[in-house]
């Protein structure tokens, strides 16, 4: 179980994240915890200069949730990035969300509440809402997204 700050009410892994991806980011200006009050979100992690926010996924989340943040984050003219803990997603039954995520960009992380782990990403086989097949876990690189075209992005494998 992992324990939660009373000053934000995020757990102790999900600010270990948020400190790892400004981390891997440390050549460009990141903000984290970034109110948008045009649609009154506050994004977990904005990398402005892509564009892009990474928002970090430690419990569980409802789909309509997910779409409702991408939407809103896409009318402030930003792309979302998603990281799920292992806490609560990579299961063999894909949760709500994943199905939700499963054509947005979406990676997993097993950083916990010391700092300890990495992001990654997975290719699986999916039937039926299960994974009835994975790969290995490939760690990637956040800072290594390449956008070929607006609509489509690719990452390096370190």
């Amino acid at each position: 179980m992992f324990s939660t700050t009373v000053a934000t009410g995020k757990s102790s892994a999900h600010l270990q994240i948020q400190s790892a991806i400004k981390k891997v980011l440390a050549t460009e200006e990141i903000w984290i915890e970034k109110h948008f009050a045009g649609i009154n979100r506050i994004a977990d992690v904005v990398w402005p200069a892509k564009k892009l926010i990474f928002e970090v996924q430690v419990s569980p989340i409802s789909a309509e949730e997910i779409k409702a943040r991408n939407r809103d984050y896409t009318q402030a003219g930003y792309q979302v990035i998603w990281i799920l803990h292992d806490r609560n997603f990579n299961r063999r039954h894909l949760s709500p969300a994943e199905i939700a995520l499963r054509s947005l960009p979406h990676y997993f992380t097993n950083i916990d509440g010391s700092g300890k782990g990495f992001f990654y990403d997975q290719v699986a086989q999916i039937r039926k809402k299960k994974r009835v097949k994975c790969s290995c876990r490939f760690p990637i690189n956040l800072a290594s997204i390449n956008f070929a075209r607006e609509s489509s992005f690719s990452l390096k494998h370190k």
